[in-house]
């Protein structure tokens, strides 16, 4: 098995989720978000969550899936948004179902 799929099943039998998603999290989003510098005002886990732990592996600070349960964002998670930001637009980012939504502070009238 050379190439791809043997990497993605050496991936999948070492418990590397980032590696096994990474072709979904590719066509999924053929799009790229618009970058902004606008601090993150919440974060919220919508209904369809598939319990990869994928987000919880990007910024364990901020997800939680306990219990192959469905994520969940910390209580905490708010003392995270500016230093993890990057992270949590990752983890949205590449959610393969898409459920983690981003919300950011509105831009201020100038």
């Amino acid at each position: 098995m050379a190439g791809g799929a043997g990497a993605v099943l050496g991936a999948a039998l070492n418990g590397d989720r980032r590696a096994l998603l990474a072709p979904q999290r590719a066509a999924a989003h053929d799009v790229t978000p618009a970058v902004t510098d606008r601090p993150i005002q919440s974060v919220s886990i919508e209904a369809g969550c598939i319990s990869c732990k994928l987000c919880q592996d990007i910024a364990p600070q901020v997800f939680l899936v306990a219990d192959d349960a469905d994520c969940v964002v910390r209580p905490e998670a708010r003392h995270h948004f500016v230093r993890l930001r990057e992270d949590i637009e990752q983890a949205a980012r590449d959610c393969p179902v898409e459920v983690i939504k981003v919300e950011h502070a509105r831009a201020k009238a100038t």
